[in-house]
């Protein structure tokens, strides 16, 4: 389980400090190193949060360029964020990381610019654009990346408290808050429907959280909140708040995350959150009943084989496309791709990035990129569990590979830190501070080579 900087700074207090004088014995007392004090970088805080604050409230903002392209507004941001980590003296460059981007870039390039192939220019330097701004990192003690989880699960909530909010004023007879009205079109984000109802021909609609591109996204922010609830703090009222604002967006997608993270989490959980669970689940059963959400989850599962639903054009539809290029055995599709941008537009097909990449791009440079993703979004010192439940959200769940959103999403929670002072070591280090700090107390008297205080008597022959 995990340990948190404060409460090892209470265990820290518990011990003593005082170092006893030097023995004259032949053993004298082991020397005591204090327990650093590990502080929280309030500048990193500040700027990383404001950072995934923009990223929950600018997601269905672009700006327009010319012809029908677009760049989303977290794009410009996320450069912003790295000038101020830069001038703050954060910001450094992984080296693998570089190396990484470069062989990804340059065969990018390579396989399209040189070889004077058709492609989309603007696609090609979108996608190099936001890679680039995962190649620094930021190195952190972890009372830091704790105190940045923290933050995201007090975001987490806020969500949650929008959907609740979308649902009151549906309940109240009035349409939930829809910013895609203020928004003006040239400048809101493509390719996403943003109002869906619960099912088809119900007069409710699935919650967004106003800001949010999908009742998906909202789903799966939320399950990003209960695995690293879980992983990390295992404060039980806020899992019941995510859990019930998680089966209230009506989406299967978060479900999913949990899932597939969920080996990763069995060890984390303590047996009191699991006699917890147990105590709850027939209440959760009940609720499931009553709202028919077993019923809408399920008729969403069983889409899988029906062409144009949304499970098939998720999860089979991407494959397909991949195994039939593959099958078609042209070496240049299948090294080089058939060149970046050139993917069709389908609204009933959802291109995650393997199948895009591989696609657009050929296994050369999908072997490239498929590095660099991996070697930025598990950095050193960040559990693995949190970096795979990230990896599931961009690998799996979204059309991620130019989408900002959920790029710098992974970015911030995981990529942007080198994390030193795992809870694992902290807590080894608390003990033995404490194991020498008692041997400085004890030794100097078991140890010393001074004779033994005697009680004075006077001598017979004194006067």
């Amino acid at each position: 389980m995990a340990i948190s900087a404060t409460a090892l700074a209470r265990l820290q207090a518990t011990v003593p400090q005082r170092v006893a004088a030097p023995a004259t014995g032949a053993r004298a007392a082991a020397p005591v190193v204090p327990l650093a004090a590990a502080g929280v970088d309030h500048f990193v805080v500040t700027v990383l949060t404001a950072n995934l604050a923009l990223i929950m409230l600018l997601q269905k903002w672009a700006m327009p360029l010319p012809g029908d392209n677009q760049v989303s507004m977290l794009l410009l941001v996320q450069y912003g964020i790295g000038v101020l980590l830069f001038f703050g003296g954060r910001l450094r460059i992984d080296p693998q990381r570089l190396v990484l981007f470069l062989g990804f870039a340059g065969a990018a390039v390579g396989a399209n610019v040189l070889a004077d192939r058709d492609f989309s220019m603007p696609s090609l330097i979108l996608g190099l654009l936001i890679y680039a701004a995962l190649v620094p990192f930021i190195a952190a003690n972890w009372a830091t990346y704790e105190r940045m989880l923290k933050n995201y699960q007090i975001t987490a909530l806020v969500i949650c408290a929008l959907i609740f909010l979308g649902y009151a004023m549906q309940l109240a007879g009035m349409e939930q808050i829809n910013i895609e009205k203020i928004i003006p079109a040239s400048m809101l984000y493509k390719e996403y429907v943003y109002i869906q109802p619960i099912y088809w021909g119900s007069p409710y609609t699935k919650p967004n959280a106003i800001f949010l591109l999908e009742a998906s996204h909202t789903s799966q922010m939320i399950a990003l909140a209960i695995v690293i609830e879980v992983a990390f703090f295992q404060r039980l009222r806020w899992l019941i708040v995510y859990g019930v604002a998680l089966l209230s967006t009506f989406a299967g997608t978060g479900l999913l995350l949990i899932l597939l993270t969920g080996p990763f989490l069995i060890g984390r959980v303590n047996r009191g959150l699991i006699i917890a669970g147990v105590i709850a689940l027939p209440i959760l059963l009940g609720v499931v009943a009553v709202t028919g959400w077993y019923e809408v989850i399920s008729n969403r599962f069983e889409e899988y084989e029906k062409r144009g639903s949304s499970a098939n054009g998720r999860f089979v539809a991407p494959v397909e496309a991949v195994t039939d290029n593959i099958a078609k055995g042209d070496p240049s599709d299948l090294l080089l791709g058939i060149g970046p941008g050139r993917m069709p537009r389908r609204m009933d097909v959802l291109w995650i990035p393997f199948s895009k990449v591989f696609m657009e791009y050929g296994l050369i440079v999908f072997i490239a990129w498929l590095a660099f993703v991996t070697r930025a979004f598990i950095p050193p010192g960040v559990p693995l569990v949190l970096p795979v439940a990230l990896l599931v959200h961009y690998h799996v769940l979204n059309g991620s590979y130019l989408v900002p959103a959920n790029v710098f999403l992974c970015y911030v929670l995981a990529g942007a830190f080198h994390v030193t002072g795992t809870p694992a070591r902290l807590a080894r280090d608390a003990q033995d501070q404490a194991v020498r700090t008692r041997t400085a107390w004890v030794r100097p008297r078991l140890d010393s080579a001074s004779p033994p205080v005697t009680t004075a008597t006077k001598p017979k022959n004194a006067t």
